[in-house]
């Protein structure tokens, strides 16, 4: 299987560690290609081709060229697809860094082992490569 990382930043990086470890060929594309083990990473006007999953990266636009005529996800959603614990999903607009470590420490407060993720910490793909089992 092959996929298609669209954007090779922090979660561009996270999604191919955990897309990897599943055994996927792994093809990416950036602004500015760097060399990542494991990865072909290759301009964003290259040819790439037929793919089975399609990764955007945060902060990318859905209109962005190699996404057209593709399904895609985002890398969180491949993180969140991989894990087994139980998630809580913030969004929005405003806030969402404020209210993500205001629920962690809610649930710290309440005895309950949390972690930040996503924009405010390690992505969530990889996260999910080796995730802690509480």
């Amino acid at each position: 299987m092959k996929a298609l990382i669209i954007g090779f930043g922090i979660s561009g990086k996270g999604a191919a560690k955990l897309l990897l470890q599943k055994g996927y060929e792994v093809v990416a594309v950036d602004r500015n290609p760097v060399e990542f083990p494991g990865v072909t990473v290759l301009p964003e006007s290259a040819e790439i081709g037929t793919v089975d999953l399609t990764i955007l990266s945060p902060g990318i636009p859905q209109s962005h060229p190699q996404a057209r005529g593709r399904e895609v996800i985002g890398e969180g959603e491949l993180g969140i697809r991989s894990l087994t614990n139980r998630a809580i999903g913030i969004t929005g607009t405003n806030g969402k860094t404020t209210l993500t470590f205001l629920m962690a420490h809610l649930l710290h407060c309440a005895g309950i082992k949390a972690g930040v993720l996503g924009n405010v910490g390690k992505s969530i793909a990889e996260y999910a490569c080796n995730p802690d089992p509480e």
